[in-house]
């Protein structure tokens, strides 16, 4: 896996809060950008994949969603669009198609799954 990999994804606050954004995987970096309130992508992290850490896949999710650790920080992500979120329109920033659906969720994350372990 040793191509770029671009996914869109959803951090999840609580049970009423998410936050569209993009998870980014090259030369063995990970990098996790989310929208901000002025509709631009903003840099979360950026580091080797081996710092992404408590790497976890919740089975209620269905490989469509985990959680992990980086730089002491947790974050909640989702491969699946929840109804609660702004749209970030995939096609402009070069990510992965079909992450609307269940099935591309959920092959999305088997991808990522592959990659960061758990």
């Amino acid at each position: 896996m040793g191509d770029a990999l671009v996914t869109e994804i959803w951090t999840l606050q609580g049970l009423t809060g998410s936050t569209p954004g993009l998870l980014h995987h090259e030369g063995g970096r990970v990098r996790l950008e989310l929208l901000d309130d002025d509709d631009e992508l903003r840099q979360v992290f950026a580091v080797p994949i081996d710092a992404v850490e408590a790497v976890r896949w919740p089975k209620l999710q269905m490989s469509a969603g985990c959680s992990f650790v980086v730089g002491g920080e947790k974050y909640r992500i989702s491969f699946l669009r929840p109804q609660n979120t702004r749209v970030l329109a995939a096609d402009a920033y070069g990510a992965v198609a079909g992450v609307a659906s269940i099935s591309g969720g959920r092959s999305a994350g088997k991808v990522w799954r592959a990659l960061l372990g758990g």
